[in-house]
């Protein structure tokens, strides 16, 4: 009963504390024997059969986990109980290798009862074999290799307190020479679980130091091991100091010596010398049209670094000059920063000749001397341009029968010829449609039904074939004409309307204010008579007459004496001599009214647009009387204001 729970309780322990702290790493370490990473039972030989270590399964992470535990000390004569693990190969590994055992031992002063044996230790054996020897268990034939005593025991306090300690011993074995070798485990009276078993040799791991590269390196079973190392690309030996190290027996690289120098044109970044890389390879194109492709294959040499980019130069041929291409010339994505090996090119220009360069940059082109890295230009000869598809359609002109369209000619900066298809039906009857070949981007649509949708459908014809057809535009004819006023029809007479009436209203304006200019002047008073029956002349031609008195008398005859009235009586009817023949002034006197000093009235004393007379001379000239002015100025009168004020005497 007391064995069954002693079993238990370190059952107990090693399902708590079974996965703990891991051994220390020196170097690097390989395994060839991992029992923690076991997916099944582990089958290993335990001797005698019987009693002794057993097999069993844990979970510990929720990962089952496959262990031997021996727990014998209550048992009466001596403990001898032993387990052999399977044939461990080795091949060509190290001859040295280790032992990583991780266990638990529990205090003899924890059981209870009378102990007969019990022992805080077991030992560790190994034996060598070319191969396997099956379940040959030769004991005599084993070396003890150490005795493994535990520094940490657990007792009940301990699992109650769930603080049970797992311990951690690695063996190392040395100048093993076979194939192969098993491992074997005594236990002589210790309450013991074997949680893990790890068998591993060390390697120096592969490293680049000094510009220099060490490959990895088995560890000696003693002593140091020299290791030549091989200079990193782009550098060389320093002359008379080969790079070399030395690979311990814990696999760490010690006492460096020597060193490699980076090649010209190369520098030292990160351990390793880098450079500009070498050219891109085989560069290939397609075209069609004038749509080109470009692709490479990526340069052999990357110059010890990945920020590997390309740029792609073009030049336009004529003969043997070439220039660098126009900026009508597109690339796509791009023409420099490329991170791919192809690019686009759109643009060209047909029956043209050009070349395409790639060039190959990292982060360390351009620093110093760097080796060619633009790959051999090719060259491409432009033939015909390739169609394109139409767009951007405008309505020009429509009426009841015809449709007036044009559209966006594409872009051709060649000699390439481009011919244009037509297609259109009414909508809704697409089998029934009209083809028309254009030599220019507009088209007339005539015989159409009015007030009808048409649809159309137009491409480019160049020599290389037709392109794709556009998307179908929609466009309606008007209604048919009814002979009602259009908008703009009755816009315009309702605009004429309003500019005939503006004008007579400026004529009306005009007319009123000459007037009120004419009612300015002094007026007669035509009371008590028709005033359109009264007709004046407002002067008395003479010139025709030999005697000018003949010519006032006929004037005065011509006047109703009802219409005339008197104002001012100018002299007594007296004859007066003008420059040696006389004038009547009672043919320029008005009737008179009062005695005293009177005014000469003349018939007219200003022009028909109502300016007075400036002068003598002008008034007898519009009276036609100028052969009198030499008279007037002899009886001293020139100027109007004499003549208008004349006195009797």
């Amino acid at each position: 009963m007391e064995l069954r729970m002693g079993r238990i309780e370190l059952s107990l322990g090693i399902l708590l504390f079974g996965s703990l702290l891991p051994s220390e790493v020196l170097g690097k370490e390989v395994n060839l024997l991992d029992t923690s990473t076991a997916q099944g039972e582990l089958g290993w030989l335990p001797d005698p059969p019987e009693v002794g270590w057993s097999e069993m399964q844990q979970m510990i992470n929720g990962t089952p986990v496959y262990m031997y535990q021996d727990c014998s000390v209550l048992s009466e004569g001596d403990t001898d109980h032993w387990l052999r693990t399977n044939w461990i190969y080795r091949g060509e590994a190290a001859s040295r290798v280790y032992v990583e055992l991780k266990f638990t031992v529990r205090d003899c002063k924890s059981f209870k009862g009378e102990v007969v044996t019990c022992k805080e230790t077991f030992n560790l054996y190994y034996m060598e074999s070319e191969q396997d020897v099956g379940i040959q268990f030769r004991r005599p034939m084993f070396i003890k290799l150490n005795t493994v005593a535990a520094d940490r025991s657990f007792t009940n306090r301990d699992i109650e307190s769930g603080a049970m300690q797992l311990n951690t011993e690695v063996c190392p074995i040395g100048k093993l020479s076979r194939r192969g070798f098993y491992l074997a485990f005594q236990n002589s009276g210790a309450c013991v679980a074997m949680v893990s078993v790890r068998v591993y040799y060390k390697t120096c791991p592969e490293v680049v130091q000094g510009l220099a590269h060490f490959p990895e390196t088995l560890a000696g079973s003693e002593g140091l091991t020299e290791v030549p190392g091989a200079c990193v690309e782009y550098a060389a030996e320093e002359m008379g100091s080969p790079p070399r190290m030395h690979c311990s027996t814990d696999g760490e690289w010690l006492v460096p010596m020597g060193r490699c120098l980076c090649a010209v044109g190369f520098e030292e970044v990160d351990g390793s010398c880098v450079g500009p890389p070498s050219a891109p390879r085989n560069v290939s194109f397609s075209l069609i049209g004038t749509q080109l492709s470009l692709w490479w294959q990526p340069p052999s040499d990357h110059g010890g670094r990945k920020d590997l980019t390309y740029t792609v130069f073009c030049q336009r041929c004529h003969f043997l000059s070439c220039d660098p291409c126009e900026p009508g010339v597109v690339f796509s994505p791009s023409a420099s920063g490329l991170t791919k090996t192809s690019v686009d090119v759109d643009g060209l220009e047909a029956y043209t000749n050009y070349t395409f360069a790639v060039e190959a940059h990292n982060g360390v082109s351009g620093m110093g001397p760097a080796p060619q890295r633009t790959a051999p230009a090719v060259w491409v000869a432009v033939g015909h341009a390739a169609p394109v598809t139409v767009s951007q359609f405008i309505l020009t002109q429509r009426d009841d029968s015809s449709l007036s369209v044009s559209w966006l000619a594409p872009r051709q900066r060649s000699r390439t010829s481009v011919e244009y298809e037509v297609m259109f039906f009414e909508k809704g009857e697409e089998a029934r449609y009209t083809v028309k070949h254009l030599l220019e981007p507009n088209v007339t649509l005539t015989d159409l039904q009015p007030d009808t949708t048409y649809m159309l459908r137009v491409r480019s014809i160049t020599p290389l074939g037709p392109g794709p057809y556009s998307q179908e535009q929609e466009f309606r004819t008007l209604p048919p004409d009814t002979g009602a006023l259009s908008g703009g029809v009755i816009a315009s007479i309702i605009f004429g309307v309003l500019l005939f009436i503006g004008l007579l209203l400026g004529i009306l304006f005009f007319r009123r204010k000459q007037a009120h200019r004419r009612q300015a002047r002094p007026d007669y008073s035509t009371s008590g008579f028709d005033r359109e029956k009264v007709w004046l002349k407002p002067y008395v031609d003479l010139q025709p007459y030999d005697d000018p008195s003949r010519g006032v008398l006929e004037f005065i005859k011509e006047l109703d004496v009802s219409c005339v009235t008197m104002e001012n009586v100018i002299g007594e009817g007296k004859q007066i001599g003008i420059g040696g023949g006389e004038i009547n002034l009672e043919i320029f006197a008005s009737w008179f009214k009062q005695e005293g000093r009177v005014t000469l009235r003349l018939p007219s004393c200003s022009g028909s647009d109502g300016i007075p007379y400036r002068s003598i001379p002008e008034w007898l000239e519009s009276i036609r009387m100028k052969r009198y002015i030499s008279n007037f100025r002899t009886a001293g009168l020139d100027t109007m204001e004499s003549i208008l004020d004349l006195t009797a005497e």
